[in-house]
């Protein structure tokens, strides 16, 4: 399943007239789409059958999407089917318009009867009015079924999983001949991937598969406690045989989404601030303790009546791995009468490993003390230096009566005033 998310932004589409590359400018209110290629039927297609392509349209953001159409392009082998029409009107998106209210467009192609095996891309656009987003190329396969088992369904339970939990993989095959099939073996191959089978080895077994019928079989896999945050393609094999003994194989790949929730810690890693009515420079450190990737990282230092602040209050930290960690610095003057710890307010913006934006407040206390407590723990710059300034001159007078031969008149003189 492929899924590509697009920002659409209402405030300002720019459209050249000369060009045939139309395009949106970002703004800070764009609205997400999300466009799903949903399936092929059948899959692979024959050449000189007709084959139907489905996608969805969601609209994932907080406004809503006037005057919406879709479109595909005819492809190689593939041609629309006379009733169709390359371009389909959607009309208007509500806002989160997702899931089952979803928007749903299908095509039907007819496929060249002297189509050379292969794999074929369909040109998918999206547009508002006289602007479009041309989406990323989806594959249609094209292949003469001289097999007649049918891989017809592959489910992962849960869809998406983490590192270190447990998923189900439900493989459905389906017997299309005339006649029983055998010896049918299903197998994941799970070589330099993050997974492991559990209970049971990478192969099932089917000893006969009637015509016409279907079974599942189910593999039980873990997921490896450092796999990383993405798509991960794991390849599928079936063979089996028909009445005469002769072999088939088939091969394909499903995807087991891992997705590890972004984790991190925001400590005061130095600080200056120490008491009221007072500037001060304090910085924090920003720390990715979890497994997966956090993309443009954003802190900002709200307002508070507790502070007032001094510097941009916004500092960009760019991208951080796992055990990774950064720093932003601000200066900020704490207002009168805070003899205690002032919390900062903190907001964190970043994206994870699948564009999901995240936007996060939280408060960061910092430490005040009042004059007493600066001068005892000998904190900030309102700690005393006097008595080594003293020591220091008095050593210096020292040094330099004894030079002048008068050392007894120094102390006589410190001794009486």
């Amino acid at each position: 399943m492929v899924v590509i998310f697009i920002s659409i932004v209402l405030l300002s589409i720019l459209v050249s007239a000369k060009s045939e590359s139309t395009f949106f400018k970002k703004s800070p209110g764009a609205l997400d789409v999300q466009v799903t290629f949903l399936n092929q039927d059948p899959d692979p297609v024959e050449p000189g059958e007709r084959v139907k392509l489905r996608w969805k349209v969601e609209n994932k953001g907080a406004g809503a999407l006037n005057d919406v159409s879709v479109s595909v392009s005819e492809e190689g082998p593939l041609h629309l089917t006379t009733k169709e029409q390359k371009i389909k009107e959607v009309g208007s998106l509500d806002s989160r318009q997702i899931g089952k209210d979803s928007y749903a467009v299908e095509w039907e192609f007819d496929v060249d009867e002297q189509a050379v095996e292969g794999d074929y891309e369909v040109d998918f656009r999206y547009g508002m009015g006289d602007a479009s987003v041309k989406l990323e190329n989806f594959t249609v396969h094209v292949k003469s079924r001289d097999t007649v088992v049918l891989l017809d369904k592959v489910e992962v339970i849960p869809e998406r999983t983490q590192a270190g939990q447990e998923a189900r993989v439900h493989v459905t095959i389906a017997n299309l001949a005339d006649s029983a099939v055998d010896d049918v073996r299903v197998s994941v191959d799970l070589k330099d991937l993050p997974f492991a089978t559990v209970g049971s080895a990478g192969e099932k077994a089917i000893k006969k598969l009637l015509a016409g019928e279907s079974q599942e079989i189910i593999f039980q896999l873990v997921v490896d406690g450092t796999a990383p945050s993405k798509v991960h393609r794991i390849p599928l094999k079936v063979t089996y045989a028909n009445r005469e003994g002769k072999k088939y194989e088939t091969q394909t790949n499903f995807g087991l989404i891992v997705d590890n929730p972004p984790q991190f810690i925001i400590n005061v890693d130095e600080t200056k601030v120490y008491q009221s009515k007072k500037k001060g420079n304090v910085v924090l450190s920003f720390s990715n303790i979890g497994k997966s990737d956090i993309n443009f990282v954003v802190l900002t230092l709200l307002p508070s009546p507790a502070y007032t602040i001094l510097s941009p209050p916004t500092s960009y930290l760019g991208n951080l791995e796992s055990d990774d960690y950064e720093t932003a610095a601000f200066d900020v003057f704490v207002e009168e009468g805070k003899t205690k710890d002032v919390k900062l307010m903190v907001q964190t913006t970043f994206k994870d490993s699948y564009n999901e934006e995240y936007v996060i407040e939280q408060e960061i206390p910092v430490a005040v003390y009042s004059p007493g407590e600066i001068q005892r723990y000998g904190l900030g710059a309102e700690q005393s230096n006097w008595g080594v300034w003293i020591l220091i001159i008095a050593i210096l007078a020292v040094v330099y009566y004894k030079k002048k031969g008068e050392i007894h008149k120094f102390i006589k003189k410190v001794l009486h005033g």
